[in-house]
């Protein structure tokens, strides 16, 4: 009883659970057993698990009643330009398991991604589809990142025309001014022979397209990387 007395069940009532302290997403809180219509007391001092999934400082140590309490440790995740991360906890115990999802602005890639415990020592981070996981070290972590601009994406789209070849230049400029259109859309076929039709269309209409005059050129049996790289004024 409120008094100090023991309350002695001896009717039928109805109990109904009031809470004495509100749990937080950090700290647990407690809760009791009112005996309706009386004011009689039972199961004091229950323990109301912590909610979890909110900030804490960098150690949290969360229990009551007599039971064992859990640490957990504060993950801070510091602003970044052109991009963000965010974690899959902002708190977590020891050896839990943490998820990085990184988000570049676009036209921007990541470039470093790093995890530092309380002793600035590197937590090692594994990759897997994008996301980046580590484990919870026995304190507080810093995630931090660093963006780079993205490489611009290749004109070239022939896959037999390696990117780098002293030819490439000119398969796309020549692509472009519809001078030509490759074998399919996806091959150009560089070593193979070029046909006399072509062997004289394609210096022409590259001397019209860069202003130059074309006279009694002359048509021979080569490559079309030759052709282009010799046969074209291609300074236009």
């Amino acid at each position: 009883m409120t008094d100090g007395s023991t309350y002695t069940e001896t009717a039928n009532h109805t109990f109904v659970w009031k809470v004495d302290k509100e749990a937080t997403t950090t700290q647990t809180g407690l809760k009791h057993e009112g005996v309706l219509p009386t004011h009689a007391k039972r199961n004091e001092g229950t323990v109301i698990p912590a909610t979890g999934g909110g900030s804490s400082p960098a150690a949290v140590s969360s229990g009551g009643g007599g039971g064992a309490g859990v640490t957990t440790y504060a993950i801070t995740v510091q602003n970044s330009k052109n991009g963000g991360v965010t974690a899959s906890h902002k708190s977590a115990a020891k050896d839990t398991a943490v998820t990085l999802t990184v988000t570049p602005d676009k036209g921007y890639a990541l470039d470093t991604l790093t995890v530092l415990d309380s002793k600035d020592k590197a937590v090692k981070l594994t990759e897997k589809n994008g996301k980046y996981t580590f484990t919870m070290p026995s304190g507080k972590v810093t995630v931090s990142a660093a963006f780079k601009a993205a490489a611009p994406a290749s004109e070239n789209p022939f896959t037999d025309v390696p990117s780098g070849a002293y030819y490439e230049d000119a398969v796309i400029w020549a692509v472009k001014k519809g001078i030509t259109s490759g074998t399919s859309a996806t091959t150009f076929n560089p070593d193979g022979s070029c046909t006399a039709r072509a062997g004289c269309d394609l210096p022409v209409a590259c001397g019209r397209l860069s202003r130059a005059e074309v006279r009694g050129y002359a048509v021979y049996r080569c490559t079309g990387r030759q052709l282009l790289r010799e046969g074209c004024p291609l300074g236009g």
